[in-house]
């Protein structure tokens, strides 16, 4: 996957789903009756199923995406002729991967998505709590999932 697609893939998820949709979505079910509410998180929990299987895909191809090794593509350095991009590319990636930055990106987004996953199943699995009540909560964490998806990886190549 180029840097662009991935880039692209990256804010379509987090300002599309988790900003615009989401988002949305947890404060609306404050404003109807708890039946209603459990109702439509646990139609939204499906669609977070999905959307956090992308996620993991996203940040599984997080570090090659990242690289700056794409901007051998880009000018001025496109016009390096093959032999050197050849040594050069590899070089660029494992300097990238060595500085650790990305990893550590990674790992705070996933943990992050962990800890909204959990509290949309609690959400829907806790009776004595009211929905409205734990969706406060809820929409503390996706907001800061999104604000740590948002951020460019630590060490990532800009275009």
């Amino acid at each position: 996957m180029t840097h662009e697609e991935w880039s692209r893939r990256r804010a379509n998820l987090n300002h599309d789903y988790l900003r615009n949709a989401l988002l949305t979505a947890i404060a609306a079910v404050g404003c109807v009756d708890e039946g209603a509410a459990r109702r439509r998180l646990g139609a939204e929990r499906d669609a977070w199923r999905l959307k956090l299987q992308r996620l993991v895909e996203l940040l599984d191809e997080a570090e090659s995406a990242t690289s700056p090794a794409h901007l051998l593509e880009e000018e001025p350095l496109s016009a390096l002729d093959d032999a050197h991009k050849g040594w050069l590319a590899p070089l660029l990636d494992e300097l990238h991967r060595s500085t650790g930055g990305i990893q550590g990106w990674v790992a705070r987004v996933r943990a992050q998505a962990d800890v909204a996953d959990g509290l949309l199943e609690q959400a829907l699995a806790n009776e004595a709590t009211p929905v409205a009540q734990a969706c406060d909560t809820l929409y503390v964490a996706v907001s800061a999932l999104g604000d740590e998806l948002g951020c460019l990886p630590p060490g990532a190549a800009r275009s």
